[in-house]
């Protein structure tokens, strides 16, 4: 089943845009200077993808992450891991996505924290874009693969951007085994992750690609309790959440959050943390 881009984006991901102007009008802070931790205090708003800033963290940590290291991130959304990234180690972040409302509001955001000499923003298709070649000493991404079918291109393109030595990572979603029809309609038309490959197939794309010393790091339990606990919380939530998004939005979320706990739990669908490096 194909899957439209401007059909992902815009049921996923242009809710976020008006929910974060509303939610800042709410802490009194619709315009002016920003502090990170203003954003942070956004939680899902700013850090879009599982387990949030914790992630972040143990990234920084894995890739030993510095004042002098140069990353690429793709698919940034509205900015959340790049600007943390960077304000938390003083790196210089190239930040690619698709969507440019998300991107305008990630350089609105970024400006207002006083994180743009350090982060710059792309807007475009990351299989499409140009971008400098051996320039990046890493590069990572947080749930975005999974939305992207041409897994070729895209590994192909991420290595020709590293440098020799570069190292990467990647959080993303793998078949711990082989998906029902159901799940697969799930995966095409609610989590619009047209190709969710097992860790073998993940594993092939990266080897054919050029990369080398690929590990990958289970994290599926964590994973499955965290979004357990989203969807509650969002019920647990409801009134507030409606304020803050919408009727409609709320519903979507519920939908989205419940369809993703239900792979979660029937033990198909799993998370990985997925490290290498291109060779010297």
């Amino acid at each position: 089943m194909a899957i439209l881009k401007s059909q992902m984006s815009t049921k996923m991901y242009d809710w976020r845009v008006g929910s974060i102007y509303s939610a800042l009008s709410q802490a009194g802070k619709e315009q002016g200077p920003l502090e990170v931790s203003d954003l942070l205090a956004l939680g899902h708003l700013d850090q879009y993808h599982y387990l949030g800033v914790s992630a972040c963290d143990e990234g920084i940590d894995i890739l030993g992450l510095n004042e002098n290291a140069v990353v690429l991130d793709v698919g940034s959304g509205v900015g959340g891991p790049a600007r943390y990234l960077s304000h938390k180690t003083g790196c210089q972040i190239t930040a690619v996505e698709l969507q440019q409302s998300l991107n305008e509001m990630a350089i609105e955001l970024t400006q207002r924290v006083g994180l743009e000499d350090k982060v710059r923003y792309i807007t475009g298709d990351i299989l499409n874009i140009d971008l400098e070649q051996n320039h990046y000493d890493h590069f990572v991404s947080w749930l975005v693969f999974l939305h992207i079918p041409n897994k070729e291109k895209l590994f192909s393109t991420c290595f020709n951007a590293l440098k020799p030595g570069g190292q990467f990572l990647i959080e993303d979603m793998v078949a711990l085994n082989p998906f029902t029809e159901k799940e697969v309609e799930t995966l095409e038309t609610v989590i619009f992750a047209p190709d969710v490959p097992s860790c073998d197939a993940y594993r092939g794309y990266l080897e054919n690609a050029g990369f080398i010393n690929i590990h990958f790091e289970n994290l599926s339990v964590p994973w499955t309790g965290w979004v357990n606990d989203r969807y509650q919380q969002h019920h647990a939530k409801q009134a507030e959440h409606i304020m803050l998004y919408g009727e409609e939005v709320f519903h979507s979320r519920a939908h989205l959050y419940r369809k993703t706990t239900e792979l979660f739990n029937a033990g198909n669908l799993g998370g990985m943390r997925i490290t290498g490096e291109k060779p010297q």
